[in-house]
């Protein structure tokens, strides 16, 4: 190695696609130009798995987002593997409020589609955008699952250290400790399936298509959003069955985006 330069470590070839990917589409709108090499974003992006634990899977699905919508208002600039890691939280946010420009409809929304039995929409419009609608709808709540696992398991693991903490200290622990990792534990093992519920999703909005005056016709501004009025309030309800406060939502979420 010559004097001087940092030393990277080796990283997956999965990152390194990350960070290529990234790269070109960087250099293809003439951001500002980086003066570190493409292993060096490799290496930061793939802290975004070792570090905060993140999954591949996620990881891909939030980078492929952000340079299908690089340049988009609300959406946060990143110039560098350090720049994606640093926003990566913000960038993973605004795909429940951004809709993309371009939705690649997968086999599983076809089969969400078979199961609504093929739903009749008033208009041509809502007829020709069903696809990409329970797409978007699909992949919005598998990311909202895949979040409160995470968030679960992040949760678990500052209780396991509390707890040695206070054990350390005082020979015992509060039970309290433990509240918050096993209300997300409840909620994300009691989450519906993707499947069923986003066919369930589907169905709601057919129906306020044809029973609610405003209707705008516009399937994509409908689809699934974890800050949807109805899923709120189901939520807020599930969460004060178990721990009695409906507030704890608030936190739920917030654990969500950090």
């Amino acid at each position: 190695m010559k004097k001087g330069l940092i030393p990277v470590e080796p990283t997956e070839d999965f990152f390194l696609q990350c960070a290529k990917d990234l790269r070109a589409v960087v250099k293809q709108n003439q951001a500002p130009k980086s003066r570190s090499s493409v292993a060096e974003w490799a290496a930061q992006i793939q802290k975004i798995h070792t570090v905060n634990k993140t999954p591949r899977k996620i990881i891909r699905r939030v980078l492929d987002f952000y340079l299908a919508n690089f340049g988009r208002q609300y959406i946060p600039v990143a110039y560098s593997g350090a720049g994606f890691r640093e926003k990566f939280a913000r960038i993973r946010s605004a795909m429940d409020r951004v809709p993309p420009e371009k939705i690649r409809v997968t086999d599983t929304a076809r089969e969400i589609q078979r199961a609504c039995g093929y739903l009749i929409w008033p208009g041509k419009k809502e007829a020709a955008a069903e696809l990409e609608f329970i797409q978007l709808s699909y992949d919005r709540y598998e990311m909202f699952i895949s979040n409160l696992q995470l968030a679960w398991m992040s949760a678990h693991k500052k209780a396991e250290l509390e707890e040695a903490r206070q054990i350390a200290e005082t020979g015992s622990f509060k039970s309290t400790v433990w509240e918050f990792a096993r209300l997300l534990e409840r909620i994300y093992l009691t989450a519906p399936d993707p499947v069923e519920y986003i066919c369930d999703w589907a169905r709601h909005v057919h129906l306020m298509a044809y029973e609610w005056d405003a209707w705008h016709g516009d399937l994509l501004r409908a689809a699934w959003r974890r800050d949807s009025k109805s899923f709120v309030r189901a939520m807020r309800a599930a969460v004060a069955a178990y721990s009695g406060d409906p507030a704890d939502w608030d936190r739920i979420v917030a654990a969500l985006d950090s």
